[in-house]
């Protein structure tokens, strides 16, 4: 029975990795609502078909330049230059669910102030959505502070202080994934011994935060400071329209599966 249900997961996997479309991607799913029907006490669960809600110009419109350089970072960042045929093959992730993030008692008011702040930012992001919570039980991102040493080998640094300065030297992210192999929540730990400003730290949480909305991956060769792409980035209070616009297209539309760097490639052509 065990060898059957391998089998069975194998072959399952292969018809979703290896799918060719494109539009198998983007299937209507059908959403649900209740209805109170005549002459019953009890509500009813109705299927209500919905066409895909699936924005294709928000990709077209980044395919000429100056604009091509944004729609080239995100593809980088979510693909990390591997297709079908590489060695690891590395798929969109998206979160389906409203992230309700938990930041421990052990953070200063201040952090936690700042954080709600910053999320703000990211409300016109559509199928997007982070609030925080004082209730641990309702949350499904743990923010946590942590004793480990990080040090990153992948990435090198001009000078000290960029190193230092790295958010993966100073934290680091655990995604959970769920059904469709979609993100259901996540836990973001941060050592703020060698952090000296409450300042810093805010900087540290915000830049990890981004990544862990899509498993973006840093661009080792990428130098725009102002972009959570990069590994030099600030840090700032502020998210630059060009991290806002990597995020729209990043949840312009929920897949119904991750996708590989081929099969968004033929999107782009639709």
């Amino acid at each position: 029975m065990k060898i059957v249900i391998t089998v069975f997961n194998i072959v399952f996997c292969c018809a979703i990795y290896g799918q060719s479309n494109p539009l198998e991607f983007i299937k209507t799913r059908p959403s649900f609502k209740t209805k109170t029907v005549s002459g019953s006490k009890k509500d009813s669960l109705f299927v209500i078909k919905n066409r895909p809600n699936i924005n294709l110009n928000i990709y077209k419109q980044y395919k000429s330049w100056p604009e091509k350089e944004l729609m080239d970072r995100y593809t980088e960042s979510v693909f990390f230059y591997t297709d079908e045929d590489s060695e690891h093959t590395y798929y969109t992730l998206q979160w389906i669910d409203p992230i309700v993030i938990y930041i421990d008692k052990s953070y200063a008011v201040e952090v936690k102030l700042k954080l709600a702040e910053f999320i703000k930012q990211l409300n016109s992001i559509k199928n997007l959505d982070i609030s925080i919570t004082n209730n641990i039980d309702n949350a499904n991102y743990y923010i946590k502070k942590s004793d480990k040493t990080f040090d990153n080998k992948f990435y090198n640094f001009t000078n000290k202080v960029l190193k230092s300065n790295f958010v993966f030297n100073n934290a680091n992210y655990n995604i959970i994934k769920g059904g469709n192999n979609h993100i259901k929540g996540c836990s973001l730990e941060i050592n703020t011994n060698n952090i000296s400003s409450n300042s810093k730290i805010t900087n540290v949480l915000n830049h990890a935060l981004l990544l862990s909305l899509g498993r973006f991956f840093i661009l080792p060769d990428y130098d725009n400071s102002n972009s959570f792409l990069s590994k030099n980035y600030i840090g700032s209070s502020t998210v630059s329209d060009f991290d806002l616009q990597i995020l729209k297209i990043h949840y312009n539309y929920i897949f119904n599966y991750p996708i590989q760097s081929s099969i968004f490639r033929e999107l782009l052509k639709l």
